[in-house]
């Protein structure tokens, strides 16, 4: 195998390659799936951004926004035409 200018041997690949352990067809696993862990952990989790917005005089402010992911709403929002003032 040749990749990147670098030989590896096929042993080195399967060495490190997870092991399958159905050669045919597909086992579900008993871990969580995505929108199960989203469910039940939804009141913990926020998310937040930082975007720019453009103004009607084009003028250019700086927006940090966190969001409750249980409730959908804004929980915080801040402004600034200059991110970097004290």
């Amino acid at each position: 195998m040749l990749k990147l200018g670098l030989r590896v041997s096929p042993h080195t690949v399967r060495k490190y390659l997870p092991k399958r352990q159905d050669y045919g067809r597909r086992k579900r696993t008993t871990a969580q799936r995505w929108r199960t862990f989203m469910r039940n952990h939804a009141h913990a989790i926020i998310a937040c951004d930082f975007c720019v917005v453009i103004t009607a005089t084009f003028r250019l402010l700086y927006m940090f926004v966190v969001m409750g992911h249980a409730t959908h709403r804004v929980l915080h929002t801040n402004a600034t035409a200059h991110p970097t003032a004290p």
